[in-house]
């Protein structure tokens, strides 16, 4: 049985900015990785409109095959997230402010607070940090972009964008006739060994502010197993503030 961890729901805010439009009057086998791109960002109103949201917080439940837990998600503009996952009677949070990647553990009365240098750990943090996902604006430093084809499914022709990091390369698939991001393959390569596939499939989007939010995002996991994420309350721009995201004392 595969055991929930404290970053398994970040995947779920990498569908967060992909929204609906009518595709423009070019046929799709002309299209090139700029065009997709473009379309993804003039589908959510253009980049002023994307830019004008700069925080968020996401409250729901990730529930598993053998257990579940809820979770409350915190993100701010460029580059900073927060998470606290309760699992009955534990708490887990991890953070990020834009230079240091921490996590606590509490339960009962023990808390303890630490700085993260595994370097997995500290890129995956970095990659859910950007606050648009890899689709929108500029490509990261150390990340490539390319329209590696088109594919169908269930009788809808879908661009397929690679996303290509250091440790992960995933696939996003895109509706070619709404620009919503139905699906992402990503594929994790740990330096251990043991590559780790996740297919992540987006349901009930919801506009808020703009901003295109996946409410359901069911997780299949090579080994079988399954994890549906379920988002029940999504706030924008509600002035969640730098500080928010720095490491606590564990007096905090």
């Amino acid at each position: 049985m595969r055991k929930l961890t404290p970053h398994t729901v970040l995947f779920v805010l990498m569908v967060l900015v992909t929204g609906i439009n009518a595709a423009p009057g070019k046929p799709i086998e002309k299209w090139n990785i700029d065009d997709v791109l473009g379309a993804v960002a003039d589908a959510n109103g253009g980049m002023e409109s994307i830019e004008s949201v700069t925080n968020a917080r996401f409250m729901g439940r990730v529930e598993g095959s053998d257990s579940s837990y809820e979770f409350v998600i915190m993100k701010r503009r460029p580059n900073r997230i927060r998470s606290r996952l309760i699992m009955e009677e534990e708490v887990f949070e991890t953070g990020y402010d834009g230079e240091v990647v921490w996590r606590r553990y509490e339960k009962d009365a023990f808390n303890r607070v630490e700085r993260v240098e595994d370097p997995e750990f500290v890129s995956n943090m970095r990659i859910e940090a950007d606050f648009d996902g890899p689709l929108i604006g500029p490509a990261e430093e150390g990340v490539s972009r390319r329209l590696v084809g088109i594919e169908r499914i269930d009788r809808v022709d879908h661009f397929v964008v690679e996303v290509k990091r250091p440790l992960q390369v995933a696939l996003h698939y895109i509706d070619s006739r709404t620009l919503r991001e139905m699906q992402v393959v990503r594929t994790i390569n740990p330096d251990s060994g043991n590559p780790e596939v996740i297919v992540s499939r987006f349901h009930d989007l919801q506009n808020h502010n703009g901003i295109w939010v996946a409410m359901r995002v069911v997780k299949e996991f090579k080994n079988g197993e399954t994890e549906v994420v379920l988002i029940n309350s999504v706030e924008m721009n509600l002035g969640i503030l730098d500080f928010s995201f720095k490491m606590p004392d564990e007096k905090s």
